[in-house]
């Protein structure tokens, strides 16, 4: 169920990765803080932005952005600058 996410999880997971995401990547997770997305040959599951608002929101953010990345830095082909934002069900994240 997507909720609404306040801007300043996102300030600190860019400040946390030392990245600035793109406007319409922000826009669509202030709305909803992950979703899906389809493209020609895939589905993919955006990961959310760790919301720490409230006990519920955390279980539901416990799998963020940072995390996964820092998850995906061990990965043996994984680029170091890369940032981990979504999910296909597969091994590998992007």
């Amino acid at each position: 169920m997507p909720f609404p996410l306040d801007v300043k999880y996102i300030v600190e997971a860019e400040q946390e990765l030392g990245v600035i995401f793109p406007v319409h990547f922000k826009a669509k997770m202030i709305q909803e803080n992950g979703g899906s997305l389809a493209t020609k040959d895939d589905y993919w599951h955006l990961y959310p932005f760790f919301d720490k608002s409230d006990h519920k929101r955390i279980s539901r953010t416990c799998n963020h952005i940072g995390l996964e990345t820092r998850q995906a830095r061990n990965w043996r082909n994984f680029p170091a600058d890369a940032i981990a934002i979504a999910s296909n069900g597969s091994v590998e994240t992007i």
